[in-house]
């Protein structure tokens, strides 16, 4: 088998992301918009909270109720937001200005939907392989995933 093959066998398939290369953190809010984090453990995001007094009422001193959640930020698959079809009206724009005249091209049924299906798979796999191999780990500022939500009260001296 060549390098290019073996190098290139796995990524070419099509394959789940393997949530192990992504980290799971515990972060807090007190209005479930701007969360803190994240902690390793759901203790630790307890303790930052309650030492920086996250939702702390007003009215009464030393009760307070916050937002907790498991969550991890990307990286993001570049690949799955790719569409062959904007990239085929790029070129047929392309070529309507060099070559279309005032009139322009006719570009219905010039390929089959077939051949759109396999151009697209071929596109998602070239964007795929391209992120792969120059190490492109795009990140959110938001949650890609996230579980164990819950609203957590907090009364000082229990």
């Amino acid at each position: 088998m060549s390098w290019w093959k073996r190098k290139t066998k796995k990524l070419l398939r099509p394959t789940r992301v393997r949530a192990a290369s992504h980290r799971w953190g515990w972060w807090f809010s007190a209005d479930e918009e701007n969360y803190s984090g994240p902690y390793v453990t759901r203790d630790a995001a307890i303790a930052a909270a309650r030492s920086e007094r996250c939702g702390e009422w007003d009215s009464v001193g030393g009760v307070g109720r916050f937002y907790l959640l498991e969550a991890r930020q990307g990286p993001i698959a570049l690949w799955r937001y790719v569409d062959s079809s904007d990239v085929m009206e790029r070129v047929c724009e392309a070529v309507d200005d060099e070559y279309g005249g005032e009139d322009g091209i006719e570009w219905d049924r010039v390929w089959p939907v077939a051949a759109d299906r396999r151009l697209e798979n071929w596109v998602r796999r070239v964007v795929r392989f391209w992120q792969w191999w120059h190490r492109i780990e795009v990140r959110t500022w938001g949650f890609t995933h996230s579980r164990n939500a819950e609203r957590y009260t907090w009364v000082r001296g229990f």
